[in-house]
């Protein structure tokens, strides 16, 4: 099982851009307002990058990003590519459409996107997202994700979620009286669902490592379907 997560990382390691850390030098930067008045669901879409989505008290949509360039020889070609950059918005159908487009794997090597999403908090949100990093917290509304490889954690959320992904780590933290029912389906790799009662914890290379939980009281139902890494998963 350690070799298994060893390739998984590896995988992770080359697909994923590199750490912001590395990227010290903010080159580029969008940001816009949108009213929540007629929109219900937020629909994200970002080929690759890093992303944070924040819940708070405000009726009001607001998307920052930051393209960020490693200091050194190719720091031109960075802000060539950072201009390219750029963020899309639509609404329809009580849906407000955000898509950051001029991103790409190759591209992500230069120029890293970073992007921050400030939501009402019981808004629903509906991301797709190729490759990186996500984190959300503090959202009571439903949240659908789509994501090919990376980490995705959700915290102090208190919605139906579901999350369907390639490769990579997903971690839920979320009330327990939220929720009524739990499905982790994991074709390889370690899964575990802690709540009041226990935990449930399965392992395995080909198959056997799926959990389900049905007893909670709370109108909410978690599931996730990931191809390959870990789920976590903590009702408190």
């Amino acid at each position: 099982m350690r070799r298994l997560f060893i390739v998984v990382g590896l995988v992770a390691a080359i697909a994923a851009p590199a750490s912001a850390q590395s990227r010290d030098r903010i080159v580029r930067t969008i940001s816009e307002d949108f009213s929540r008045s007629g929109v219900q669901t937020v629909v994200f879409e970002l080929n690759v990058g890093e992303v944070e989505i924040a819940g708070v008290d405000t009726d009001t949509i607001r998307a920052e990003i930051e393209v960020r360039c490693a200091r050194g020889r190719k720091l031109e070609r960075c802000k060539d590519r950072a201009e390219h950059v750029t963020l899309r918005s639509r609404e329809r159908g009580g849906k407000l459409y955000l898509e950051i487009t001029g991103t790409s794997l190759w591209r992500s090597r230069d120029a890293h996107v970073f992007v921050r999403l400030t939501l009402p908090e019981d808004m629903r949100t509906e991301l797709d997202f190729g490759t990186g990093a996500l984190s959300i917290e503090n959202i009571s509304g439903d949240i659908i994700l789509e994501m090919s490889i990376g980490e995705a954690t959700l915290s102090n959320v208190s919605g139906n979620v579901t999350v369907d992904m390639g490769i990579g780590e997903v971690s839920v933290s979320m009330p327990q009286d939220a929720v009524g029912e739990v499905t982790l389906d994991n074709g390889i790799g370690e899964t575990e669902l802690r709540h009041r009662d226990g935990r449930s914890a399965m392992e395995g290379i080909l198959g056997g490592t799926d959990v389900h939980w049905d007893n909670g009281t709370g109108p909410h139902v978690v599931k996730i379907d990931l191809n390959i890494g870990e789920i976590r998963v903590r009702l408190r």
